[in-house]
């Protein structure tokens, strides 16, 4: 008879596979080394998931799950369209240094890019449903047919995640914020606000 399941339990190897995963990618993460980390046994972590592969694709869809709310959030609060602006981006340049070997895990692993593609596209239509929503209180101007408005925020976003994915890691402080202050200086070039900072 198998053991019964904790969520707590499974909660605990999530987050804790979050980290190492996030530290040292799906290749430098063992089964093992993250049971070791929680002081269970690899027999327990098997106990809720059936490997290395399905264990990492939860990890990732929890994370991306905890992302999208948090943007979500933003995009959806009473405040200022420039203050929410601000927030996404301290949010998705924090979340993407601390996730970085995840990202690189889906993006440079065939096997497991399919778990950015969805996730991408939510973010987008996250994205686009803010710009609009300052288009039609007259802040932005928008100046791209409509099907190229979507096509434009796809290539920022995958433009930035390859971008600080391609860094090296020596660097990669720097180049975050370089990119970071580079998508604010267009962003506010579309805005009509006056601090571009």
């Amino acid at each position: 008879m198998g053991r019964p399941k904790d969520s707590e339990m499974r909660d605990s190897i999530l987050t804790a596979a979050f980290r190492m995963f996030g530290e040292r990618g799906f290749g430098g993460t063992t089964i093992k080394d993250l049971a070791q980390s929680l002081d269970i046994s690899p027999g327990s972590v098997y106990t809720y998931f059936s490997g290395k592969e399905e264990l990492f694709r939860c990890t990732v869809e929890e994370g991306w799950q905890r992302f999208l709310l948090e943007i979500s959030r933003i995009v959806t609060a009473p405040k200022e369209l420039k203050e929410r602006f601000d927030s996404i981006l301290d949010y998705c340049f924090e979340s993407l240094k601390q996730a970085l070997p995840l990202l690189r895990g889906m993006l440079f692993d065939s096997r497991q890019r399919r778990l950015l593609h969805e996730n991408l596209q939510l973010l987008c239509q996250l994205l686009e449903q803010l710009i609009r929503e300052g288009q039609s209180q007259g802040l932005i101007r928008i100046v791209l047919a409509e099907e190229h408005v979507r096509a434009q925020i796809k290539i920022n976003v995958f433009g930035v995640l390859s971008s600080v994915a391609l860094a090296q890691d020596e660097t990669l402080d720097r180049e975050i914020d370089v990119v970071k202050s580079a998508v604010k200086h267009l962003l506010y070039q579309r805005l009509k606000l006056e601090d571009t900072g």
